[in-house]
């Protein structure tokens, strides 16, 4: 089983960051989608190929959301 990995990368807007992998998201989708919401700081989740943007509410703070969100994707998601 190959090691997934993520690496949180800053975006032009402040509430948002895009978590890039090493794998491809697709088939994880709703898992992800699912698990994600249940972090009461998310607002919205955009899905690309091998990326997830993230948006945060206007009064959460990365500092403690980027780790959550890391650590939900890491569970979320099994290679092939």
């Amino acid at each position: 089983m190959n090691q997934i990995l993520v690496h949180a990368e800053p975006t032009s807007n402040p509430n948002a960051i895009k978590f890039n992998l090493n794998c491809p998201i697709n088939s994880h989708r709703a898992p992800l989608t699912q698990a994600l919401q249940t972090l009461t700081q998310i607002e919205n989740i955009d899905f690309f190929e091998n990326s997830i943007t993230v948006f945060k509410k206007a009064n959460s703070d990365w500092g403690n959301l980027i780790p959550q969100v890391e650590k939900v994707i890491l569970e979320n998601i099994k290679t092939n």
